[in-house]
């Protein structure tokens, strides 16, 4: 898969499964998507990069949180997320997220704890949560990465060297209907939790082989 894909007889807009957005104007792409009702005071871009304000409202609620997102359109594929400037009160997290729904999903991000930042990535399945926290990191820019495939998704980060680090492997199947109940698709979200305000300046989701 990729490319494009066309239904044979059908006059449509094809469906480009690459997408990359460097948030270098003050329009969103029709690719994204918001929960419920957003609050557009929380998204500005274009100034450079997309700058996300949190809110008390998280993920796993369902009230008005600071999340936009694109879908899964492959089966097998790559995001990244290019974070910077990431201004962070205790407790404040922000990241990347594979979503279903509020109950269901995975994230790779960052939180502050006292003086630093340290990457994590947490699971949660219902009311089962899994949490792994990795490294601390000596500046507020850091990528984040998810890879999925018809089995697993893989959550981690790049590190200094430019490696990708995965730490989190997550069943895809938990995430199905049988599992986590209705199903609209899944989403590859960005996400601000808290009193905080951090940039985005690359986002890019692509089909790989797998």
């Amino acid at each position: 898969v990729g490319g494009m894909e066309i239904v044979p007889g059908v006059q449509s807009h094809p469906v480009k499964t690459y997408f990359e957005d460097r948030f270098e104007d003050d329009v969103f792409p029709l690719e994204w998507a918001w929960l419920r009702d957003p609050d557009p005071t929380k998204y500005q871009r274009g100034g450079p990069g997309l700058v996300l304000h949190g809110t008390e409202d998280a993920i796993t609620s369902t009230g008005r949180p600071t999340w936009l997102g694109v879908r899964q359109r492959d089966h097998a594929f790559r995001v990244e997320a290019e974070m910077s400037d990431m201004k962070l009160s205790e407790g404040d997290e922000a990241g990347l997220v594979v979503y279903q729904n509020h109950r269901f999903h995975a994230v790779v991000g960052v939180r502050r704890e006292g003086a630093q930042l340290y990457s994590f990535t947490r699971q949660r399945l219902g009311s089962v949560v899994e949490e792994t926290r990795g490294e601390v990191l000596a500046s507020s820019q850091h990528t984040l990465v998810i890879e999925g495939n018809r089995e697993h998704y893989k959550l981690g980060w790049r590190d200094a060297q430019g490696q990708t680090i995965f730490v989190c492997n997550a069943e895809a199947r938990m995430y199905s209907v049988e599992a986590a109940g209705k199903f609209t698709g899944m989403m590859l979200g960005l996400y601000a939790q808290g009193a905080c305000e951090v940039r985005c300046d690359r986002v890019v989701r692509q089909p790989i082989e797998g």
